[in-house]
């Protein structure tokens, strides 16, 4: 028995005409964008931000006040006055070969005049590294605020200079400004803080323990040489090693908070 073979066509689809609309795929959804600048922030966040700067501004304020009380108390207690007198001559003792070249040195180099300077460069260079203005102004503030500070309490302590005559080195004339607490030691002690808050955030652990190795060595040595040539007392450096950290750390806070700049990171108050 034959099989019988049977094929089955499929009917040719017949071309498209002219006149048949032809489909047109659909578009890619595109995908979600992100600003390439963050938006400014609004009235309420500014607000806030103004609020907490005021509060740290009360604090700062505060702290100024109670380290000027202090001062007061300094000034007019016997004991205190008997225990600096014994520091001052111990520490004019060490004032042999070197070490009255290095007071000296601090003496100049830390100095008003000189402070001055050092300050104004020390704020163009971090500019310039960090390759931003605010940077180098925010880190002239945090020097030059705290400094004023100090000037102030010395004008409500007024307390006077440490006898010269009874010291064995004297190495320098006696100022007439006061010596509570001491600008010298503010100075040195604000211009070590702004430079290690004004380090880039990339900055190694290593390198932020050497810079703040150094800055205390700094600070001490200043603190060490002020007394030691006879210009303040060892409570004047005692107050100024106290009153600029905190001061200077609020006061960057402050500014972190109320003038924002994403190319600026604290490593101290973060």
């Amino acid at each position: 028995m034959r099989g019988t073979l049977v094929c089955v066509t499929t009917p040719a689809t017949p071309p498209p005409s002219r006149d048949t609309p032809r489909a047109v795929p659909p578009h890619p959804t595109p995908p979600d964008t992100v600003p390439s600048h963050p938006a400014p922030p609004d009235a309420d966040a500014r607000r806030s931000a103004l609020r907490a700067g005021l509060r740290l501004g009360a604090v700062i304020l505060g702290l100024v006040t109670v380290v000027a009380l202090l001062g007061l108390l300094v000034r007019g207690s016997a004991a205190v006055a008997s225990l600096d007198l014994a520091l001052s001559d111990a520490a004019n003792r060490t004032l042999t070969g070197p070490a009255a070249r290095i007071a000296l040195g601090i003496d100049l180099v830390f100095g008003p005049r000189v402070a001055v300077a050092l300050a104004v460069a020390a704020a163009l260079a971090a500019g310039m590294v960090r390759r931003s203005l605010l940077i180098g102004a925010r880190l002239a503030v945090m020097i030059a605020v705290p400094w004023g500070f100090v000037a102030v309490v010395k004008l409500v302590v007024r307390r006077p200079r440490p006898d010269g005559d009874l010291l064995l080195h004297q190495l320098l004339a006696e100022p007439t400004s006061f010596s509570y607490p001491s600008g010298h030691t503010a100075f040195a002690t604000a211009l070590c803080l702004a430079i290690l808050c004004a380090l880039p955030a990339a900055t190694t652990r290593f390198r932020i323990g050497l810079g703040i190795a150094l800055a205390t060595l700094v600070v001490l040595a200043t603190a060490w040489s002020r007394v030691a040539v006879g210009m303040h007392y060892s409570t004047d450096v005692l107050a100024s090693m106290l009153l600029i950290p905190p001061l200077s750390l609020l006061l960057a806070r402050i500014i972190t908070r109320t003038v924002p700049d994403h190319g600026f990171r604290d490593r101290i108050v973060a």
